[in-house]
């Protein structure tokens, strides 16, 4: 208890600064985690879980400027220290410095530092590159973590196969992406809404192989399309049998 009373000491009785106190970013002071570690004679899991408590109370939703991260990006990161198995801060840490604070650079951070930990966690993993391809325009870093997902089969993440093929087909790999994609398919439950969508994912991907082959006017193209049917050709030009068939899933 005396380390406790010591560590919320220092907490509000931080050093004065010059600076403006309207924005909570410039008023939370967080100690160094070392220090922190020496100071809590042991005591780091109880350390660890008042700062949660506390960066939870005074959590705010100003958004991060300059790309610096937010305070309560250091507050996570400090949690982290002093306890790494501490789950629930990578979690929702993460997950409220993407979405809440626009930390998007935090937030990833965050993330890294909990898959050191629970590496084979379907949520830390997908949520890792969702927010490294949708957020911060870094798919090429999140492929394999997708392709994590997909390995796994996660029913939780179920798009996880999709959007990898997507990212393979915008990196130039577009037989790749198919194969992989495919091989999924195969397995999935008959019948079911993901099957049928996901065979529009990869009617499109052979589409968009067979149509750069035939409009080039290459040798050895396929002339049919994942159905069995031939293209349709207009006015010189090789086309869907399905354009209304258009991915949802744009990267």
């Amino acid at each position: 208890m005396i380390t406790l009373a010591l560590i919320m000491t220092l907490q509000y009785n931080r050093p004065n600064r010059n600076t403006p106190t309207s924005s909570k970013e410039l008023t939370h002071y967080t100690l160094d985690p070392t220090v922190l570690s020496v100071l809590s004679l042991g005591q780091d899991k109880l350390i660890s879980s008042y700062y949660w408590m506390n960066t939870l109370l005074f959590s705010d939703h100003e958004h991060v400027k300059n790309n610096e991260n937010s305070w309560m990006f250091h507050r996570f990161n400090l949690i982290a220290k002093l306890n790494p198995y501490f789950y629930e801060n990578y979690k929702y840490g993460g997950l409220y410095l993407s979405i809440i604070k626009d930390d998007l650079f935090g937030a990833d951070s965050i993330y890294s530092f909990g898959l050191e930990h629970f590496s084979s966690d379907h949520y830390l993993n997908w949520h890792k590159a969702f927010n490294l391809c949708m957020e911060m325009n870094k798919c090429r870093e999140a492929l394999p973590f997708f392709d994590y997902l997909q390995s796994e089969k996660s029913k939780r993440y179920p798009l996880a196969g999709r959007i990898a093929s997507k990212i393979r087909a915008g990196l130039g790999f577009k037989n790749e992406a198919f194969t992989m994609l495919y091989n999924e398919y195969l397995s999935m439950s008959e019948d079911s809404d993901l099957k049928q969508r996901t065979f529009q994912t990869l009617y499109n991907l052979k589409l968009s192989i067979d149509l750069e082959c035939l409009n080039k006017e290459n040798e050895n193209c396929n002339l049919i399309d994942l159905e069995g049917n031939p293209y349709l050709y207009e006015s010189g030009i090789y086309k869907s049998n399905h354009p209304e068939w258009k991915d949802k899933i744009q990267i």
